[in-house]
This record gives C-alpha cells, structure tokens and sequence, in this order.
C-alpha cells in the first residue's frame, strides 16, 4: 500500500515530462530571431509568386504563338480588291495599292489590324467612305477566321480634258461632286467599254487625286453629267462644253452645251441644283425634252436642240417639236 503511493508522483512527473517535450520542444528553449522568421516569409513568397509570374508569361507565350498561328493571321501580299463590273484593271491596280501601306504580316487577333486596314482604304481616291472591317467566320472554308471589309467607291461620271491648247490634251475621271478619281491620268477619254462624255473648256489644273475640282465650271459639268447618267451613252452624247459657264464668253447664249457623236448642239443652259426654275426649268424637265427630241425625230437627225426653249414651250402647253429644234440642212 505505502509502495504504490509512493511510486505514483514519480509516474506523474515522468508523463508530464513526456508532454512538455512533445509541444513545447526543450525546456528552455528561445523562440527562432526575427531576422530568421523574415527570411523564411520572404522565400515563401519569392517561390508562390515566381510561379505566378511562370504562369502568367506561359499565357502570354501561348496567346502570342495562336495569335500569329497561321488561321489567325493575314499577309499584305494576299489582300486582293474584288471589283466591280465598271473597274478596269488600272483602277484595281490603284486600290490595291492601297495595301502596300500595310505591314507584310498580321495577325486577326490584334486589334490594331482592323484600324490599318480602315485607315489604308479611306485615304485612296477611289473610296467614298469604308462601312466596316470586321471578323467573319464564314468567309473561309477551312478552319479559320476570314476578313470582312466593305468599302463604298465612288463613281466616275465623266472625263475632264485638261490641257491641248499647247500640249497633248489629257483626261482624268471625276465623280457627281466634282472629286477627281485616279492618280494617273488617260491618254483618251475611254474606261473600259464605258462610255462617259468629257467636260470640255476647262482652264484649270487638275487637282491631286481624291480632291474636289474647285473650279464651278467642272462642278456644273459634273452635275449636267449626273445629271444625264447612264443616258448620256445611250443617246451618243460624247461631251459637255463648259467655256461659257456663268456668262465668260457670251452672257446671252447658253452656259452649258452638249455634243453628240453626231455633231448635234444641244443647249442646255444654265447649271443648277433640282430646285424649279420658273424660266429654265428643273435639270429633270430638261432630261425631259432632251428625251422626246432624242427619240422623235432623233439626234442624228437635229443640228441643234434648245432645251430651256423647248420646256418653256411644254410647260404653256404646246408641243415640244418647233422652235426648240433647229434639223440638218
């Protein structure tokens, strides 16, 4: 009995030594310095944040080599214009041209190549404005992404001769606004198999490509030739003499006169917007009459045609054949 009680506080000591060492270390043992536990958390935060760092340039490396994978990228070289049907090879070749601003190579995934693709085409002579550049899908028929760009052009309504009193007569394409199309210019007013009159009587120089002709002359010419479209073929008419546009030579006579193939004079007037007016009549009323007198008796047959005469006449109710139509002798 007296044995046992005696053993016991040695078994106590014994265990409550065991569990000191097991959580607390050593007795008397310090805590690690300050410097040590520093050390230690900034290891721990080199390791974490050099493997963000792997992580994030791995990304970076992957996004590069698919944004320059060949279904991602276009080259400068490959980029072809699809013309339409008025285009001749020379004005293709002069949009195309267009791309050679362009770096060779591209990728579709940066946006930056949108915006030289929209910059490179607005500044040609031969786009009115661009509508969109964008993404499409569908455009390929292998796997991959196509380029969508959609461009509105401008259109030629007539030559404008410019020179010949001296030298050789040369002739550059303008638009309805009087914008001169094309950097090189023609040796003979022909595009293609279209035939568009010339503006004659012009004594101003041609202004660089995509810039509007500021002379009124070429203006009221381009605006007749609007005016006219796809008639102005159809009825032989080959120019439009502007020499007398606001009264230069004889303030009486007629500002603008056309010329058949045939060599008939019609006199159109005066130049003006398609307003009404009460003495001439709108470009429209004039088409009008031109129209009848084209059609019965014919151009070929007239030496010359007044137009403002003749609408004058329609409009007080009488018939457009007589005064307004002078025949051949």
């Amino acid at each position: 009995m007296d044995c046992r009680k005696a053993a016991r506080p040695a078994d106590n000591n014994t265990d409550m030594s065991i569990i000191r060492r097991i959580f607390g270390g050593q007795e008397g043992q310090e805590p690690a310095p300050v410097w040590l536990r520093f050390l230690k958390g900034l290891l721990i935060a080199i390791i974490f944040g050099g493997a963000g760092v792997g992580a994030v340039y791995g990304l970076h490396q992957h996004r590069a080599e698919q944004a320059w994978s060949g279904e991602n990228c276009i080259y400068r070289d490959e980029l072809r214009l699809v013309g339409s049907g008025w285009m001749t090879p020379q004005i293709i070749a002069e949009v195309n041209a267009s791309f050679q601003e362009l770096p060779p190579r591209m990728s579709l995934m940066d946006s930056r190549t949108m915006s030289l693709i929209w910059q490179c085409l607005e500044r040609n002579p031969w786009v009115r404005r661009v509508v969109r550049v964008r993404l499409d899908s569908t455009l390929q028929q292998s796997p991959g992404r196509g380029l969508e760009v959609v461009v509105e052009f401008r259109q030629p309504v007539a030559f404008v001769q410019v020179g010949g009193l001296v030298t050789q007569p040369s002739y550059v394409l303008v638009d309805g606004e009087g914008v001169r199309l094309g950097v090189a210019p023609f040796a003979e007013p022909v595009l293609g198999n279209r035939l568009l009159p010339t503006i004659e009587g012009v004594t101003t120089d041609a202004p660089p490509a995509g810039w509007r002709w500021d002379d009124p002359a070429v203006l009221a010419g381009a605006e007749v030739a609007t005016c006219l479209g796809a008639e102005a073929a159809a009825m032989g008419l080959a120019a439009i003499d502007v020499t007398n546009v606001g009264g230069r030579i004889n303030p009486l006579a007629s500002e603008i006169t056309l010329r058949s193939r045939s060599g008939t004079l019609v006199h159109w007037g005066s130049p003006q917007s398609v307003t009404a007016d009460a003495l001439e009549g709108t470009p429209r009323q004039k088409l009008a009459v031109l129209r009848h007198a084209w059609r019965n008796p014919g151009l070929d047959k007239l030496a010359e045609v007044h137009l403002v005469e003749g609408w004058q006449r329609r409009h007080a109710g009488r018939t457009a054949s007589g005064r307004g139509l002078h025949s051949r002798r």
